[in-house]
């Protein structure tokens, strides 16, 4: 008879690294899985249109994350999306 525990360590380690974690979006908590991102993927995993822009809130500055851009997350940033410039909402 099989045991609840089997199979488990057929998951691939990965997979018990991507823990969720709770971060901000314009200033509403939202969790997602802490890791390794592109600006784009981030957008997605947030629920951003890929086409807005997409910030960082550290220290009180608004750093820009491109699309391209890699982001590790770990838990407890803040982002605030917007259209970007000469879109409108």
């Amino acid at each position: 008879m099989p045991t609840l525990n089997e199979g488990v360590h057929d998951v691939p380690e990965k997979e018990h690294e991507r823990k969720l974690v709770e971060v901000e979006l314009n200033g509403t908590p939202r969790r997602i899985a802490g890791g390794e991102y592109t600006g784009r993927t981030l957008k997605l995993a947030l629920g951003v249109p890929v086409e807005h822009e997409l910030d960082e809130v550290v220290h009180g500055e608004f750093k820009e994350i491109p699309n391209n851009k890699e982001v590790h997350v770990h838990g407890g940033e803040k982002f605030v999306s917007h259209c970007g410039q000469g879109q409108s909402s």
